[in-house]
């Protein structure tokens, strides 16, 4: 919450209305009360951040800026960007005439990369002696700015890159695009190496080396022809992302699913997304962090209401059955708000429809784009809005509702629990000829813990049994449960988020022994039917 402490500070230093005394007494007086039910320990941060931006503020006069101060000194040559990137940045939107814009209303892909946000403080160093090339952190990175570079080219920069693994004659190297790298340590933290292979190196130290580095070798093609399938983290590194530089918190639990529907697709697919988080960091205008293939082609994609995204995907999949576009595949992509509530009625029309579209739901368990408040993906137990005292009713279990068609594929995976579940998974689901769901664990800021833990966090949620690996293919009518239960890790799972310290500062651990019992029951449910 203290961002939003700090924003509003600053809002009353520059309006100028109250001075100082006023405006940290005030504001004193809203945390105290807001923050009521969360404890000393919050009021106090929220205080602090109050105060440290009341002192650290200063009012900018942008009218008194001319445009090459204000904007980029980079140059692109690229129309959309001259046109139409260019002015907004500068706040002069309102001088872009209508002819600037696509006759038809669309936005070009592959725009998010003239941002340049260049927010790091830190930023990962490849220390290539150490690595030991198993794509995890290509995989995991958040927001793409993390790359492989295979290449059997006679290069002249020998030096910064090393033998490629089991692939004879090839170079290798793990590539970062500093000024889009957001700093968020998920990529050191997921490296398995037992010397790390990344670390965290202060951003002002290495950023122009970084972007010397990247410019040099951002143009190099991936060699094909590799020993690994794409199924696995060690194979699907190689595949190029068309998910790149997205405006999501830094961390985000979510974006890495999607870039690896587009690892796994390239252009061959269509997305149909749900508003929401997915949304606003998929498709902000003026800057569209889905990008193109090798030969130019990119993604069709397209955001819908809250409501009706799930219908809205099924029509553009029944569309296509009498254009060009018959072989793509479709994916319906959304949170949890959009999937278990809002939308949740056009969703089981989906499931119910036989047709072959693809659902992926992305389960952050809370409305995280509006704040976090309390849905239906909301755990027993978590103290969020609307739920201020803890959530006293059970999760919506999704994947057991979906198993009950039958004919549905239905994976529940986490990419911090088992890479190579959730790639496998997210591949099975559309091969099948049929309705896939696929229900992905995405740690989120709202949770309340560092996330550059994402990973480690998301492993320990499936490790205590909160949340399962399963997946059910009606071709073969089996369910396979692909994670054990060790109820001695809960409490810690529980320890490590601040929605549920919650709820234990406000001695309401019943709420919290509850949504064990529930997760344990839930656990033995799917286990006695993967024996079956």
């Amino acid at each position: 919450q203290k961002i939003n402490i700090i924003m509003q500070t600053a809002l009353f230093k520059c309006a100028n209305l109250l001075d100082d005394s006023q405006i940290e007494q005030s504001i004193s007086t809203y945390i105290k009360k807001m923050f009521a039910s969360k404890g000393q320990d919050v009021i106090e941060k929220n205080i602090n951040a109050m105060k440290s931006a009341m002192n650290g503020v200063n009012l900018v006069d942008v009218s008194t800026l001319n445009g090459k101060e204000y904007q980029s000194n980079r140059k692109f040559d690229d129309k959309f960007y001259n046109d139409i990137m260019l002015p907004i940045s500068k706040l002069d939107g309102n001088s872009i005439p209508v002819s600037a814009f696509e006759n038809d209303g669309s936005t070009p892909l592959d725009t998010s990369k003239f941002e340049k946000r260049n927010i790091a403080l830190k930023l990962p160093n490849w220390i290539k002696e150490n690595c030991i090339q198993c794509g995890q952190c290509v995989i995991a990175c958040p927001h793409s700015a993390l790359r492989t570079v295979l290449t059997d080219k006679d290069i002249q920069d020998k030096e910064s890159f090393i033998k490629a693994i089991g692939i004879k004659d090839n170079l290798y190297k793990i590539l970062l695009s500093p000024e889009d790298c957001t700093g968020c340590g998920v990529c050191s933290n997921v490296c398995p190496a037992l010397q790390k292979a990344l670390v965290m190196a202060d951003a002002n130290e290495i950023l122009e080396n970084k972007k010397l580095e990247y410019e040099k070798d951002k143009n190099i093609i991936n060699t094909t022809q590799t020993l690994f399938s794409p199924a696995t983290p060690k194979g699907l590194q190689f595949n190029k992302s068309l998910f790149e530089f997205s405006g999501a918190c830094a961390g985000c639990g979510e974006t890495s699913y999607i870039k690896i529907l587009t690892m796994l697709n390239g252009s061959n697919m269509m997305i149909a997304n749900a508003t929401g988080c997915s949304s606003i960091y998929g498709g902000t205008f003026g800057s569209c962090p889905y990008s193109k293939d090798l030969e130019g082609k990119g993604i069709f994609w397209a955001n819908s209401l809250f409501e009706d995204n799930a219908e809205f995907g099924l029509g553009i999949k029944l569309g296509n059955k009498f254009s060009e576009n018959k072989d793509k595949n479709v994916w319906i992509i959304g949170g949890d708000g959009w999937a278990y509530d809002i939308g949740y009625g056009g969703l089981d029309h989906i499931l119910a429809s036989e047709e072959n579209v693809n659902i992926l739901v992305l389960d952050n368990q809370t409305y995280s784009n509006t704040g976090g408040q309390q849905s239906k993906a909301t755990p027993t137990g978590a103290t969020v809005k609307f739920s201020e005292e803890g959530k006293d009713k059970r999760k919506k279990d999704l994947g057991r509702i979906a198993m009950t068609y039958k004919n549905v594929y239905v994976g529940q995976i986490s990419l911090g629990a088992n890479m190579a579940h959730a790639i496998k998974t997210l591949k099975e689901a559309q091969e099948y000829n049929g309705v896939s769901i696929v229900i992905a664990y995405s740690p989120c800021i709202n949770q309340g813990f560092n996330l550059s833990n994402m990973i480690q966090e998301g492993k320990l949620a499936t490790d205590c049994g909160f949340w399962p690996l399963y997946t059910y293919n009606p071709t073969t009518n089996k369910l396979t449960l692909s994670s054990k239960l060790d109820e001695a890790k809960y409490s810690d799972f529980l320890s490590n988020e601040r929605r549920f310290v919650i709820t234990m500062e406000n001695n309401k651990n019943i709420l919290l022994e509850k949504q064990k019992n529930q997760s344990i029951e839930s656990y033995n449910y799917l286990k006695d039917l993967s024996e079956k």
